[in-house]
């Protein structure tokens, strides 16, 4: 679809939809952001989107849902009640929107849905060997659990005649929030680098990779898969982003931190650090995606070198 769209996004004030609203407001597109905070999407966006709190105060058609709601699952320790915080945050989201999508008489042509590469669960065997891709299975772990929920409450959409398409993000870098600057505290001021054996995958992607590929998919007049791994073709580990980030920074960080502590730290939780799966975007190479940071090295020297732009509630201005 190339023509200028309503898209109604949940999850906006996160650190994507920070980044992503603004790029597609510059492209022309009308924004819903849906949330409970009504305060917090206006002092993040201000009049540059319609921000509601009740669905049903959406008076014209949607042509496109971008759902990025959920809890973070990184932020709380994983005890059986903020696993169903976790679960519940984006399956019943999810099933809150195809409820008001089944109200309206021209429902939404298209769903695009958050998920991640926990889907494709961890390595029991921690050789890291097999390379999953889009059609690797799930397992019956946790993270692997909560994906394939979610997933499946995004798949009802199909009922109502909505296409339908799941973006399985790795980690996602970039400035202004996420996950980065929690990498690269122990690194910068603790000299604390590898953690555990530092084998262990690290499955990364550019934020703006993600706004890309979400753009790139706006574009198209059909969607090729219902399911792409966003994330950087290049296959790397934990100990690989170490090395990177120390060279980019001309600096080191010799000391590691045992994988027992880590464990006795953080518990289940910590499986996100110390395991996983290697990931390759097979899909999007293959249906002619072009990243822009395909390389760790690049993408670090971009994040920690310069100064992007910042989205305002007027859009977006200059870093300088």
């Amino acid at each position: 679809m190339k023509t200028s769209e309503h898209i109604l996004i949940s999850g906006g004030t996160g650190f994507i939809g920070q980044h992503l609203i603004p790029v597609l407001l510059q492209q022309g597109h009308q924004v819903t952001v849906w949330g409970r905070d009504l305060a917090k999407i206006l002092a993040e966006f201000g009049d540059t989107v319609t921000a509601v709190s009740d669905l049903a105060n959406i008076k014209r058609p949607v042509n496109t849902i971008i759902n990025l709601a959920g809890a973070n699952i990184g932020t709380s320790r994983w005890s059986d009640a903020n696993k169903q915080r976790f679960i519940a945050s984006r399956v019943q989201t999810t099933q809150a929107l195809l409820a008001w999508a089944e109200q309206q008489t021209a429902p939404p042509q298209r769903l695009i849905n958050g998920s991640a590469i926990g889907y494709y669960g961890i390595d029991i065997s921690k050789q890291w060997q097999q390379v999953c891709d889009e059609t690797s299975p799930s397992q019956t772990v946790f993270m692997s659990q909560l994906c394939s929920l979610w997933e499946q409450a995004a798949d009802e959409f199909a009922r109502i005649g909505t296409e339908v398409v799941k973006l399985r993000l790795g980690v996602v870098l970039g400035q202004g929030g996420g996950v980065l600057a929690a990498m690269m505290k122990p690194i910068q001021y603790l000299k604390v680098g590898k953690v555990g054996s530092g084998r262990q995958p690290l499955v990364w992607v550019h934020i703006d990779d993600v706004v890309a590929v979400v753009l790139w998919l706006l574009q198209q007049q059909r969607w090729h898969s219902d399911v792409y791994n966003v994330v950087a073709p290049q296959i790397t580990s934990q100990g690989d982003f170490v090395n990177s980030a120390c060279q980019v920074l001309h600096s080191s960080a010799p000391l590691r931190l045992p994988a027992s502590i880590m464990r006795l730290m953080m518990g289940e939780q910590s499986d996100l650090v110390l395991n996983g799966q290697k990931v390759a975007p097979k899909n999007l190479l293959e249906h002619g995606y072009v990243f822009q940071y395909p390389e760790l090295n690049a993408a670090l020297q971009d994040l920690l070198h310069s100064r992007k732009p910042v989205c305002s509630k007027r859009g977006v201005v200059s870093g300088s």
